[in-house]
């Protein structure tokens, strides 16, 4: 089991994407991109039917078997590093929104733009949220 975070692929988005680069744990930084309004709850809010955040700074998957993120809605401050661990072979994961665009994989991601990053598992959820997918809330 390899430990990555977020395979994210550019391109994909709900809202326009805004805010400064994002830092990977290898010290990258990715392109925040695009322009529009980023204030306040950017992003994606109520992604995958998150309305309850957890506070934490890691997402593992699979859990018990089942093809689920734990905890599939969790919350970090601006600046704080998350860390996803599982299979990514069999549960690639893309970002499906957000304020700021994040890709590459990685061990662990320090997101720097407040708001909601939707993302989602590409053989077992979809781009609007419903199945494998998760949201990452990001707090000032």
């Amino acid at each position: 089991m390899r430990s990555v975070v977020l395979l994210l692929l550019l391109g994909v988005a709900c809202l326009p994407q805004v805010g400064p680069p994002v830092t990977t744990d290898s010290g990258a930084l990715e392109d925040g991109g695009g322009t529009g309004d980023g204030g306040g709850s950017a992003g994606c809010p109520g992604y995958a039917g998150c309305t309850r955040f957890t506070d934490g700074t890691a997402v593992t998957f699979p859990v018990g078997g089942n093809d689920v993120y734990a905890p599939k809605c969790l919350r970090v401050r601006a600046g704080q590093q998350v860390t996803f661990t599982g299979n990514f072979s069999d549960h690639p994961i893309s970002q499906a929104c957000g304020p700021a665009q994040v890709s590459g994989w990685s061990s662990a991601v320090t997101f720097t733009v407040p708001g909601t990053y939707g993302y989602f598992c590409e053989d077992h959820g979809a781009q609007g949220g419903s199945g494998m997918a998760g949201a990452i809330e990001v707090v000032p």
